[in-house]
């Protein structure tokens, strides 16, 4: 009986870390925004894109939006904002001018994660021998105090991964 227990417990957790990788993948091409102030009756795509066309120097044509929308957010702040982009070659384009987009239009720029990797980004952050964890490329990353880089999943015990 322990045998089935422990191997649905091992395809259970399979299945979470695949479909969170499913899930990550989904959003490969999406960019979330935050902090952009929010007006009754925006035309999100045609505002946004012309703020950042003429403040930032970024020209986007509109036919490389698939999708633009405010999602919900924390109550009491401008909802976030998801862009999906139709080719990663434009979201690159604008990940690269983020530093200027961010102080130009008083936002915060960044990659659209899952909850399960938003936690453990958190996790890695709040850990005592990370000194820095970042999101790159559907992975989790984090640097110990020697400056080794570490690629963490959903279910590492982080402790024990450092050690290795």
């Amino acid at each position: 009986m322990r045998d089935v227990v422990d191997e649905n417990n091992r395809k259970a957790t399979e299945s979470v870390r695949h479909g969170n990788w499913n899930e990550q993948y989904s959003r490969k091409k999406n960019v979330k925004i935050y902090q952009l102030p929010e007006n009754r009756n925006e035309d999100l795509p045609h505002s946004l894109l012309n703020e950042l066309k003429n403040k930032v120097k970024l020209d986007i044509n509109p036919s490389e939006i698939v999708a633009m929308h405010r999602i919900p957010g924390k109550e009491g702040s401008p909802r976030p904002i998801l862009i999906k982009f139709l080719r990663m070659d434009t979201k690159i384009s604008l990940l690269r001018k983020k530093k200027s987009i961010n102080e130009a239009l008083k936002v915060r720029i960044g990659d659209d994660i899952t909850k399960l990797n938003q936690g453990l980004l958190n996790r890695l952050y709040q850990h005592d021998n990370i000194i820095s964890s970042w999101y790159f490329n559907g992975h989790v990353y984090g640097s110990d105090e020697e400056g080794t880089r570490h690629r963490f999943e959903i279910f590492d015990d982080i402790a024990k991964k450092l050690k290795k």
